[in-house]
């Protein structure tokens, strides 16, 4: 069995292990502003029949009576001051109909029910189409669909009118759309800097524009939010915060742009999605041309090299040769492909069913950490690529039928751990396992049973085993009360 790169051995956690998991924090946001007190509309403007605080998030509510039955969009408007080069975050929820966020905006007249803003927005909906584009309300228009990198350029017929060039893709908007969270709280995130704007939605970039139509592009402008012409509909936002950003982004390599530090938040294994509580215990720091990843169980360590002419990089360890791969790096969002078990170098960001590939997308610690694993099974950081065997153990019934069913327990647990990718759970309900070669090869050992001298443990000769299984490593829990299994059942 060919040797893995401890990295992507990490990266891939989430594939299995036994060992208990933390949530890390997310690093301070430094120089945010909050827009909104949560309490009341102090600092913005709109009409009060349509905009209000309710459960401590601006409200905005259309209905079917003559004051809420909208006949045009209208937005409330942040009156604090306009907005030119920023990073903008806010939490939205919506319950039909269709919103967005108005930046670098100008209110072109007061309309029945409210100001009439127009400007780029960061748009979405409850529906499934425009959620993340970047539209131009009362202007241009759509100016790229979700998924797309474009440029929006002068048309040489006519410089005042604009064309747009579609330059490359984030992803399918199918797949972006997925992500979005239907008739519930999503994070959205604008970033406006000089003539470059990123939309992201629960930390997937939905688009990436350039700006160079001069006839069209606004440099600075207000901050608005919209309620649509339509069906009754309610949009919420919280959490409403902007930090200022310099008119002009610094350029920076490839290679600066990984020198920060990673946590995963999703792992998919053969189109099998783990938990983002399964990958908290894993950082991972690139520093210089250096690797370090660190979990419950371990730390390793390596270094990578990256050609950024043609977007390839490799990764290289003490135990294991080179692993080569193609990344992208768009804005905040670094995307990589690698190929394992010899195969060729990728030519596309795709993980497949029996590919060998490895497909990654990651942020530093406040945005985001993809992996999308093959039919490789990868995990912990020893060498091999094996599974993890977790030795489950049912005590003795200790009460009534039905009660405290700590065989039920274990087969439920096996039934769990089934669906995650190289673990292996072998269950004994036999108070104690009466193979001798039940332990061999575990990553962990389980025990459900009742406590006091009923525990299955409590005999010098297992606690003697027990304790020289910990010394080598291997992982030990156990637990009371079990599964109350219905009567009807």
């Amino acid at each position: 069995m060919k040797k893995l790169q401890p990295f992507l051995l990490a990266l891939s956690l989430a594939a299995g292990g036994c060992s208990a998991t933390r949530l890390l924090a997310a690093e301070p946001e430094l120089d945010f502003k909050p827009l909104f007190n949560g309490k009341d509309l102090n600092g913005w403007d709109g009409n009060p029949k349509l905009w209000f605080v309710q459960d401590g998030a601006i409200t905005g509510k259309t209905g079917t009576d003559a004051d809420t039955a909208i006949k045009h969009n209208t937005f409330l408007v942040y009156t604090n001051g306009t907005v030119a080069d920023f990073e903008l975050r806010l939490t939205y929820r919506i319950l039909g109909g269709n919103s967005g966020v108005q930046y670098r905006s100008k209110v072109l007249r007061t309309g029945p029910f409210g100001p009439v803003v127009g400007g780029y927005q960061a748009d979405f909906e409850a529906g499934k189409t425009y959620s993340g584009i970047l539209y131009e309300e009362q202007g241009r228009g759509i100016l790229a669909q979700r998924g797309q990198k474009t440029v929006v350029k002068p048309d040489p017929a006519d410089p005042k009118k604009h064309k747009i060039e579609v330059v490359g893709s984030l992803g399918k908007s199918e797949d972006i759309q997925a992500k979005i969270k239907h008739e519930d709280w999503n994070d959205y995130v604008v970033i406006a800097q000089g003539n470059h704007f990123q939309h992201f939605i629960n930390v997937v970039q939905t688009v990436d524009v350039v700006d160079e139509h001069e006839a069209g592009a606004a440099k600075s402008g207000i901050l608005a939010l919209q309620i649509h012409v339509g069906p009754p509909m309610t949009v919420q936002f919280k959490n409403v915060r902007m930090k200022k950003l310099s008119g002009t982004a610094t350029a920076r390599s490839d290679f600066d742009k990984m020198q920060s530090d990673w946590v995963p938040i999703e792992l998919v294994s053969s189109g099998k999605t783990s938990s983002t509580e399964t990958m908290a215990a894993i950082k991972v720091k690139l520093k210089g041309n250096e690797y370090f990843v660190e979990r419950a169980d371990g730390q390793s360590q390596g270094t990578f090299k990256l050609n950024e002419s043609t977007k390839s990089m490799d990764l290289t360890s003490s135990s294991a040769s080179d692993v080569p791969a193609i990344y992208e790096i768009s804005g905040d969002t670094f995307k990589a492909c690698y190929a394992l078990r010899g195969a060729a170098r990728p030519t596309e960001f795709k993980s497949t069913e029996g590919s060998d590939h490895v497909l990654v997308r990651r942020g530093s610690m406040r945005k985001f950490f993809i992996v999308c694993v093959g039919t490789v099974a990868l995990l912990g950081f020893s060498a091999q690529a094996v599974d993890k065997k977790i030795v489950m153990i049912a005590g003795s019934p200790s009460h009534g039928h039905l009660e405290h069913e700590y065989r039920a327990g274990c087969l439920l647990l096996q039934k769990c751990l089934a669906g995650v990718p190289s673990v292996n759970a072998a269950v004994y309900t036999n108070d104690w396992p009466a193979d001798p070669n039940a332990f061999d090869g575990a990553a962990a050992v389980f025990i459900f049973s009742t406590g006091g001298g009923g525990h299955p443990a409590i005999k010098p000769n297992r606690l003697k085993l027990l304790d020289e299984l910990m010394k080598k490593g291997v992982g030990f829990g156990t637990c009371h009360y079990a599964v109350e299994v219905p009567k009807d059942k």
